[in-house]
């Protein structure tokens, strides 16, 4: 009876273990809300989740925000989120964005189609007063960067970037390519929770070896 209840009590602690590591490797209620948007649609008025360096945490991109709205934002998300206020939805990027994409099929001089920030020699940066702010990212032939340029500014104003080829390292799909600072949007939701995977199998089997080695050694002492 003692062996038994001893085995529970182990059972109980490694399952409390184990808890408690998931728990740990839970997704902040904005890592949540921006996969839920990334995997459905984004809200009319929010331009962009991306990571922001100075305070080490996700931040949002909204047009215009009232007080009100801030309010609900910061109800939802916690007082300490960061709200940079931006010009264009992230909706009505993609838009434009699939406008764009879908002429690239019939016009080989576009190589390029992609929501997120750009890098200007080595430096990742993104767009508007605040420096933030989302823009769709064109990369385009060298010869035609003066075509498209105008042709993109007439039709979309400065809601389109062209870069030549050379330039062209903007980096669509929400900024999510290495070496975008919006990249590392993702690299919060997605790259670190891999992280904290690996160190939960690590805990996870150090307990059940040590459950192990316990039982075994129990037994050897009833021999």
């Amino acid at each position: 009876m003692k062996k038994k209840l001893t085995y529970l009590i182990l059972i109980a602690v490694l399952l409390s273990l184990t808890t408690g590591v998931f728990a740990a490797d839970g997704l902040s209620p904005l890592e949540e809300a921006y996969q839920l948007w990334e995997e459905n649609q984004y809200p009319d008025d929010v331009g962009g989740v991306y990571y922001d360096r100075d305070t080490d945490s996700l931040a949002i991109l909204v047009v215009y925000p009232s007080d009100e709205r801030k309010d609900e934002l910061y109800a939802l998300f916690g007082r300490d989120l960061v709200i940079t206020e931006c010009l264009y939805s992230y909706n009505e990027l993609l838009y434009v964005q699939n406008e764009i994409t879908r002429q690239m099929s019939s016009d080989q001089k576009i190589y390029s189609c992609g929501i997120g920030w750009t890098s200007k020699d080595g430096v990742v940066t993104g767009f508007g007063e605040s420096g933030k702010e989302f823009r769709v990212v064109v990369g385009v032939d060298e010869s035609e960067f003066a075509r498209y340029s105008a042709d993109f500014a007439e039709k979309y104003g400065d809601m389109v970037v062209v870069e030549s080829s050379e330039q062209a390292t903007a980096q669509a799909d929400d900024g999510r390519n290495e070496g975008n600072d919006a990249a590392y949007v993702n690299g919060a939701v997605e790259g670190n929770s891999g992280g904290n995977n690996f160190w939960l199998f690590i805990a996870v089997g150090a307990c059940l070896l040590g459950l192990i080695i316990f039982m075994l050694w129990r037994r050897k002492q009833s021999i």
